[in-house]
């Protein structure tokens, strides 16, 4: 169970309320009109408005609060974008209960494990009938029907969010509240100018931070969800074409394969209507942004954030074309942000340091990992906290802040980060593995994709299948597995004894540029 109780005390007395407080996510879905659409479906060609997800979720809560789950109870929805996790969003935020995403990749024993660190009641997945809970322990049956006047705050807990590179060894959780989420999605419809007229679509996981804000956009402004079950480019083209969509969230990997589909069937793409696409990408290419423009006629938007704050700075649709490419934008109202520099000094214009961010949207902590928490925050002269986002930054001339890399040791797989510790700590249980490291390498498509560097004992030897089938059977989602193997005799390794990255990064590109210049000899 988790309450207000739970918060990090820290991140709830420095707090300024933000102006854009909207109520709980119940309140906000009952205000909206019952005939207003909520959600295209393009599957079924169905439409839901917002009258059927008021009944739908007010069943649903019903059913739920007889199984036994009442406020503060964590429940798990390991669902992808179709109205079932629509329903159960609202119906849990109904309860006052907090609900736990589960990205839809990973294994049976991967979301057990994470339920059970954040003590979850119970748990919803594609396929359940009768919108029935799996209850993680045991039956609760309850005989008392839903109270009417329940009571359930803006200040109350909504959901907690896995970090999606931080699965093992120590789980980060992020908590949030219904004010700092939907207060969150109210403030940057405001920056962005998007309302009840636009129809929003996203490529993106709900389950991710960033999907859920798509969501969230359709609550607080009524704007109708477009929604996407899997990602396929023709599908997608075919859904923003046929549902008007204006707005669309996607990631690097998404933006890649939709230009790839267009550039080969360029007629597809007539007939969209698209303004704006944003994208999470941190660094995004400029032959990206231009293929946008030129196939998807619209304009990209360089989106910011973190599964800990939500959105945080983003650029603006009406910037000129080589804004997103080079900047991730200003910040958005209400929040704050600083460079620091290694030597805690405020960073000038070109200056190179750890972005930190303070704000009405920042979660409450790390849920069952206080010290998680105790790491992520850091108090100034003044006495304020701030969130160290482990992300590099700097000023550019123009007053934008210009990402540069990051701090944290994560390989980002088409929007996905992958825990290098995680899938090294794996790897190092293997028979005869002595070192590993896993970097990551640019890839045009995906963004990066995971080097796997080992040294083993002699005689021992592998190849990257024997790596995939020893993670395949302990039961890593797919997506974390390395795409490439690389050999040596040894890591080199700090005074400490850790593996230096940097100089096994700067040996891989080494040789991959000998392999380059040998192959064009």
């Amino acid at each position: 169970m988790v309450t207000i109780r739970d918060y990090d005390r820290r991140l709830v007395v420095d707090r300024e309320p933000s102006e854009e407080s909207v109520g709980t996510l119940w309140d906000i879905v009952r205000a909206q009109e019952t005939d207003g659409i909520a959600a295209f479906i393009p599957e079924g060609q169905e439409t839901k408005r917002f009258g059927d997800l008021q009944c739908d979720a007010a069943s649903w809560s019903r059913k739920w609060w007889a199984q036994g789950v009442r406020p503060g109870d964590v429940v798990g929805v390991q669902l992808p974008n179709i109205w079932d996790f629509i329903r159960a969003h609202t119906a849990l935020a109904r309860i006052g209960a907090v609900m736990a995403p589960i990205h839809t990749p990973y294994s049976d024993e991967e979301r057990e494990e994470l339920l059970s660190f954040v003590g979850a009641k119970g748990w919803i997945g594609k396929g359940n009938q009768d919108a029935r809970l799996q209850l993680v322990n045991h039956e609760i049956k309850d005989s008392s029907r839903f109270p009417q006047d329940l009571h359930i705050g803006v200040n109350d807990p909504l959901a907690i969010f896995f970090t999606s590179g931080t699965h093992s060894l120590k789980p980060k959780s992020c908590l949030h509240s219904h004010g700092g989420l939907l207060g969150n999605a109210r403030m940057l419809a405001r920056h962005a100018g998007i309302g009840k007229n636009d129809r929003i679509v996203s490529a993106s996981p709900f389950t991710h931070l960033f999907g859920i804000l798509a969501l969230h956009l359709t609550f607080v402004t009524g704007a109708p969800q477009i929604l996407i079950n899997r990602f396929r480019p023709r599908e997608f083209v075919a859904a923003c074409r046929e549902a008007n969509a204006t707005v669309a969230f996607m990631v690097p990997t998404h933006i890649r394969d939709t230009l790839g589909y267009l550039k080969e069937n360029p007629e597809a793409g007539k007939g969209l209507v698209l303004r704006e696409v944003r994208v999470a990408g941190a660094q995004l290419p400029p032959d990206m942004v231009y293929g946008v423009k030129d196939f998807l006629h619209a304009h990209v938007v360089n989106h910011w954030g973190m599964s800990e704050l939500g959105a945080g700075l983003s650029t603006h649709w009406t910037d000129h074309s080589d804004v997103p490419s080079r900047s991730i934008g200003r910040l958005l109202p209400g929040s704050q942000i600083t460079i620091v520099k290694e030597d805690g000094k405020p960073a000038q214009t070109g200056e190179t340091g750890e972005l930190w961010f303070r704000g009405p949207s920042l979660f409450y902590g790390y849920s069952q990992n206080p010290e998680a928490t105790d790491e992520s925050l850091e108090r100034d002269e003044h006495g304020r906290y701030w969130f160290k986002t482990g992300d590099l930054a700097r000023w550019g001339p123009d007053g934008l802040v210009e990402y540069a890399g990051r701090v944290k040791d994560l390989v980002v797989r088409g929007g996905m980060k992958i825990s290098a510790i995680e899938v090294e700590s794996a790897v190092l249980e293997m028979p005869g593995v002595r070192q590993a490291a896993l970097i990551a390498e640019p890839d045009e498509r995906l963004g990066e994709l995971g080097c796997l560097v080992m040294a083993t004992e002699p005689g021992t030897h592998y190849r990257l299948r024997d790596v995939l089938r020893y993670l395949e059977a302990r039961h890593m989602a797919k997506f974390k597995w390395p795409e490439r193997l690389v050999v040596w005799e040894s890591l080199p390794t700090t005074a400490t004894g850790k593996i230096a990255k940097a100089k096994v990064k700067s040996r891989l590109f080494e040789e991959s540029q000998i392999t380059r210049s040998g192959q064009k000899g």
